[in-house]
C-alpha cells in the first residue's frame, strides 16, 4: 500500500480568516456572509466563483462556515461572478470587481441574501412538509413573541460576528422557552464559535432530544464528534468520539440526506476503515452536489487506500479543475504524480 501518498482530511469546519489588501497587490480575495432565511440552518454552503463573461466555467470553489461567512483568498484582480444554487433557493448571481475601490479594493465586502422559492412551487418540491425549515412566522405559534424576537436578533448579531451579544439574546430566548429547538441549536453554533465545545455540544443534544425529526443538530454534533476525534487521533477517545459521530450522522441522512451529512458520515466511516460505506456516502454527498471539494478529496483518500489508483486519480484531477486556485494544490499535484509513477 503506498500509504505515503494519503491526504491530510480536509477541514470538516472552516475558518473564515480576515485579511486585509496589500498596495500594490496582484490578487485579492471576497469575504462575506450568505444568509439563508431559514430557521435552524447550520450547513456549509458552497459558493462557485466564475470569471466575468465566463459563465458556467468555475474558477474557484470555496465553503461557508455554519453561520454562513466565507473568505476566499488568491484571486488575480479582475471582475468576478459569485454564483449560489442553494436547493429551496432561487439562485444568485452577483459581481464583484477586486481592485475597485467601490468595491473595498482588493479585499471587498459581499453579503448575500438568498430568496426561497415557493414553498408549493414546482421548482421546490423538495421543502414542502421539511421539519428541517421552519418560517419564523411559524415560530410566532408555538413561542412566546419575546423569545423570537430575542432568537431573531442573535441570527443577525451571529451573522456579523457579535457571538457575545447573540450569546447573551439566546439565552433569554431559551429562558422564556426552554423547549425551543432552534435556539438551542444555533446556541450549540455559538458556542462552538467561542471556542466552548463541551457547551455546544449540550445545546446540540438538546435541540436533538426536543424535536426527534430535526437535523440540523445531529449534522453540528457529527462535525464537532469528528473534530474532537482529529484532536485525539490514535487514542481510546478518539474512537469513541467517531462512533459518536457516526451514530448522530446515520440519523441525520435519514432525516435529511444532504451533500454536507453524507460527506461527514463518508468522513467518520473513512476514519474507522470501513471503505464501502465511507464510498457509498461519498458519492452521494457527490451526486448531491458535484462540487463538493472536500468529499472528492476523502473519496481520493478512499482509493489509494485500496490501491485503486485510477479512480483516486479521477477525483484528484477533478478537484484540481474545479479549484485551480486551492490553497493546496501543490500537495495534491505532488500526490498525483506520485501516484502515475506506479500505477
Amino acid at each position: 500500500m503506498y500509504k505515503r501518498a494519503l491526504l491530510a482530511l480536509p477541514a470538516v469546519l472552516l475558518a473564515c480568516v480576515p485579511a486585509h489588501a496589500q498596495p500594490g497587490a496582484k490578487t485579492g480575495g471576497i469575504r462575506g456572509k450568505i444568509v439563508v432565511p431559514a430557521v435552524g440552518w447550520g450547513e456549509r454552503i458552497e459558493l462557485l466563483i466564475e470569471r466575468q463573461g465566463e459563465v458556467g466555467q468555475v474558477f474557484a470553489v470555496t465553503y461557508t462556515d455554519s453561520l454562513g461567512s466565507y473568505y476566499v483568498d488568491g484571486l488575480p484582480l479582475g471582475s468576478y461572478v459569485l454564483v449560489v444554487k442553494l436547493d429551496g433557493y432561487n439562485e444568485v448571481r452577483e459581481r464583484v470587481d477586486l481592485g475597485n475601490p467601490e468595491y473595498g479594493a482588493n479585499v471587498p465586502t459581499i453579503n448575500i441574501i438568498l430568496d426561497r422559492k415557493p414553498p408549493d412551487s414546482e421548482e421546490n418540491p423538495s421543502r414542502r412538509n421539511d421539519p428541517n425549515v421552519v418560517d419564523a412566522s411559524e415560530l410566532r405559534k408555538s413561542y412566546p413573541k419575546k423569545a423570537v424576537e430575542e432568537y431573531e436578533k442573535a441570527q443577525e448579531d451571529a451573522r456579523k460576528g457579535s457571538t457575545a451579544r447573540a450569546l447573551e439574546r439566546l439565552r433569554t430566548a431559551v429562558k422564556l422557552a426552554p423547549d425551543f429547538y432552534p435556539a438551542r441549536h444555533l446556541l450549540g453554533v455559538v458556542f462552538e464559535q467561542m471556542k466552548r465545545p463541551a457547551e455546544a455540544e449540550n445545546e446540540y443534544r438538546l435541540a436533538r432530544e426536543l424535536n426527534p425529526r430535526f437535523a440540523p443538530p445531529r449534522v453540528s454534533l457529527g462535525r464537532l464528534y469528528l473534530e474532537q476525534a482529529e484532536a485525539r487521533e490514535k487514542s481510546e477517545t478518539s474512537e469513541k468520539l467517531l462512533q459518536q459521530a457516526i451514530e448522530v450522522l446515520e440519523e441525520a441522512v435519514k432525516l435529511q440526506g444532504s451533500a454536507t451529512a453524507h460527506y461527514l458520515l463518508g468522513a467518520a466511516y473513512y476514519k474507522t476503515r470501513r471503505d464501502a460505506d465511507a464510498e457509498a456516502n461519498l458519492k452521494r454527498s457527490l451526486d448531491l452536489n458535484d462540487g463538493a471539494g472536500p468529499a472528492r478529496l476523502v473519496l481520493a483518500n478512499v482509493y489509494i487506500r485500496q490501491e485503486q489508483w485510477s479512480a483516486a486519480l479521477e477525483h484528484l484531477n477533478a478537484y484540481l479543475k474545479a479549484n485551480p486556485n486551492s490553497p493546496d494544490r501543490r500537495q495534491i499535484e505532488e500526490i498525483r504524480d506520485r501516484i502515475m509513477t506506479i500505477q
